[in-house]
């Protein structure tokens, strides 16, 4: 009677996925301001010429926090969490498909590969799977990209920033056409390998944690079990993960995976900006704009050339730091949320089911 309820699989990893992706947006959105505009600025100095030098943002990343929550805007909330809309969609909408394929990429190499369904792949096959799945993200969501980056990058009272994310929509529409949804789309392919990396990074971290579980339980309980169902029952919920298992898990491949391949965020970021020809109010606009202008026609080829040109191979790790510091608690969060509720969901549909038949 149970299994009228259940849930699929598809609908579990959705739901996970949608649900992970939103709450660690509205957790660490702000962060995102910041490392979207060291990104684009090509020139450090620049970056902390605006805005009053108190001691404490002596720092690029601090003057860019203190700038948002003193000067863009009379409620520095509102300025802290400017692009949200874009963020958000791209995030929850896109986690939810993204898991979605992921794991179906894993049963379609386990069927060509002819592998037990429960059993484990290999580095090259989830390194396979994540980068099926994520090509797919990566088209899908590459628009909203754009639009968040322009508007992260800008401050709400800058002179043609967008809005809203429906007027990004409409502007790119009429004044760059289809191609502008898609500006910056080839380093963001290439960027699918940093989800490639991690997914295989995270993916063999819980095995060997999984497996270091399994070695305890085995040596504290070396006699045989005469219900060897039971047993299997009783280890499986031995070897669940803790929470802070996935923490530390999601944190350490973040780590690995961001500084391994963060070079394609800078050149993304400023090929998806876009150019202004009003004078912004304030320096930081007025730095973003000129930049804008310059960066808004260039190609790949040229975005590189000019990011080494002017800074040489730390300028493809500009912003790594702030980065890090965001995208670090970002996964923490996605990915302890996605996990437990991908946990969750069949557990309650249980609990739901067997109080429905007892109602009966």
């Amino acid at each position: 009677m149970t299994g009228d309820y259940a849930l699929s699989q598809s609908s579990i990893e959705s739901i996970a996925g949608f649900t992970a992706g939103t709450v660690s947006t509205l957790v660490v959105h702000p962060l995102d301001i910041i490392k979207t505009r060291l990104q684009i600025n090509t020139n450090p100095r620049r970056v902390a010429q605006f805005g009053p030098r108190p001691a404490l943002t002596s720092l690029p990343s601090l003057r860019i926090l203190h700038t948002l929550i003193t000067a863009e805007g009379p409620s520095p909330l509102r300025s802290l969490y400017r692009g949200l809309t874009p963020n958000l969609v791209g995030n929850s909408l896109g986690w939810s498909p993204y898991f979605l394929w992921y794991s179906q990429a894993q049963d379609v190499v386990r069927h060509l590969r002819h592998y037990r369904k429960d059993s484990q792949l290999s580095s090259l096959d989830y390194l396979t799977a994540s980068l099926a799945s994520g090509v797919l993200y990566a088209a899908l969501t590459n628009p909203i990209w754009v639009i968040k980056t322009r508007m992260l990058s800008t401050s709400a009272h800058h002179t043609g920033a967008y809005p809203s994310m429906l007027f990004g929509l409409r502007a790119i529409a009429r004044g760059e056409g289809w191609r502008g949804y898609f500006r910056g789309l080839i380093p963001t392919m290439a960027g699918v390998s940093h989800s490639a990396v991690y997914f295989v990074a995270y993916e063999k971290l819980k095995a060997e944690r999984a497996a270091q579980l399994s070695s305890n339980i085995t040596s504290n309980d070396p006699s045989t079990n005469p219900h060897p169902a039971t047993s299997k029952q009783q280890q499986q919920q031995q070897q669940q993960l803790s929470n802070a298992d996935y923490l530390l898990i999601s944190g350490l491949s973040k780590i690995f995976a961001g500084t391994l391949t963060y070079p394609h965020q800078v050149v993304r970021a400023r090929m998806q900006t876009y150019a202004s020809s009003a004078t912004p109010p304030n320096p930081i606009d007025r730095m973003t704009a000129q930049q804008l202008a310059n960066n808004a026609s260039q190609g790949l080829r040229a975005t590189l050339r000019s990011v080494w040109r002017q800074d040489g191979i730390r300028g493809f790790y500009r912003g790594l730091g702030p980065n890090l510091l965001r995208v670090v608690p970002s996964t923490c969060v996605t990915f302890l949320v996605y996990e437990n509720v991908k946990w969750a969901l069949p557990r309650k549909e249980v609990e739901v089911a067997e109080k429905a038949v007892e109602a009966l």
